[in-house]
């Protein structure tokens, strides 16, 4: 007897994160829409998270554009204690979010193109996204993160994500008395 799939919550994540010399990233040589950049680079990770009512849970990386592959639409779980679930994916909903962040500039980045200093240093990095330009990514938190957020994306910053504007809440000006010149 074949279980009756139990529909999962669907909520897209986006994850940022600014790779450098650090974590042990040369650069990033030119390829298809990508321009070449130097020792910085932001990615994004694009993953889709589903939740079960009986809690558990299940995540994928989002697909990449490419040949048309048929994926199932039913995940069979595990739970802790031997339990099995069959969860229901919504592909009607996967199909908007990554429609979505296409549409705020988002292209997947060719596994080659990111430069390593050695092979252990590219691990976990892997179904990265970028933007045509380092420097669009100041716009796209500004203007694309917030929007994200407020269609139920869970958005993560990993530590130097090196484009997160910061509110400003004082500021403090030096006037000299000799010459009131700031």
């Amino acid at each position: 007897m074949t279980p009756i799939p139990e529909p999962g919550r669907f909520q897209p994540r986006l994850t940022l994160q600014t790779l450098g010399r650090g974590d042990g990233l040369l650069g990033m040589r030119g390829m298809g829409p990508f321009g070449p950049r130097g020792g910085q680079v932001t990615v994004a990770q694009v993953d889709w998270t589903y939740r079960t009512e009986s809690g558990l849970s299940w995540e994928t990386p989002a697909p990449r554009p490419g040949p048309l592959v048929r994926l199932a639409t039913d995940v069979e779980l595990r739970g802790a204690w031997g339990d099995r679930v069959l969860m229901r994916r919504d592909r009607f909903a996967e199909g908007l979010a990554l429609e979505r962040i296409r549409a705020f500039g988002l292209h997947p980045l060719p596994d080659q193109v990111l430069q390593w200093r050695g092979p252990e240093a590219a691990w976990g990095q892997a179904h990265l996204w970028s933007l045509l330009q380092e420097d669009f990514f100041g716009d796209f938190w500004a203007d694309a993160v917030p929007q994200l957020q407020a269609e139920g994306w869970s958005i993560v910053t990993r530590p130097g994500f090196a484009h997160e504007s910061v509110p400003v809440e004082a500021w403090k000006l030096i006037v000299s008395p000799e010459t009131g010149e700031v």
